[in-house]
């Protein structure tokens, strides 16, 4: 399939299921980052970086690995995600 055609339907499907669910039942929205994710950082095997988010939804994650020093961005295709925290 086309890349227009992709990203559209794509972005069309994520609006979908913010606009019918609430939060909570969304199994990507995540209050703190994956254990495993705080465990690398937590003991520096990860460090500071530049560091990008696809699909950063509420920014939970980007922004916890900003508050730890990484030069973080996040992204995401849809204008209806719940807002950062």
């Amino acid at each position: 399939m086309p890349e227009e055609k992709v990203f559209p339907m794509i972005k069309d499907q994520m609006e979908a299921i913010y606009r019918s669910l609430p939060p909570e039942e969304i199994p990507w929205i995540r209050e703190t980052p994956p254990d495993a994710l705080q465990e690398l950082v937590r003991t520096e095997r990860i460090r500071p970086s530049k560091t990008i988010e696809l699909g950063w939804g509420t920014g939970n994650i980007i922004l916890s690995l900003a508050l730890a020093g990484f030069d973080a961005t996040g992204v995401d295709i849809s204008k209806r995600r719940p807002m950062p925290c």
